[in-house]
């Protein structure tokens, strides 16, 4: 699945909105919570599993696709 419509169906958000550069604190749905679903859901959609440094820098679309290359998925 692409990236960009696994986190505005995780963050009830529009997926036209997302670039790399949209920082997740500014979809509204977005908090602490949220994020953590949206790194469980990236997680299992994608096979991977972050540390937790990795998910504490993951602020933006772009930050959060450059992860996944770093763990060998194109997203």
């Amino acid at each position: 699945m692409k990236l960009e419509k696994l986190i505005a169906m995780t963050l009830n958000s529009s997926e036209a909105s997302l670039v790399n550069e949209t920082e997740l604190k500014n979809i509204p749905s977005w908090d602490s919570m949220a994020h953590m679903v949206l790194i469980t859901a990236m997680e299992k959609e994608y096979s991977v599993q972050f540390s937790g440094d990795e998910i504490a820098e993951m602020k933006t679309v772009g930050e959060a696709r450059r992860l996944l290359r770093g763990h060998g998925v194109s997203a």
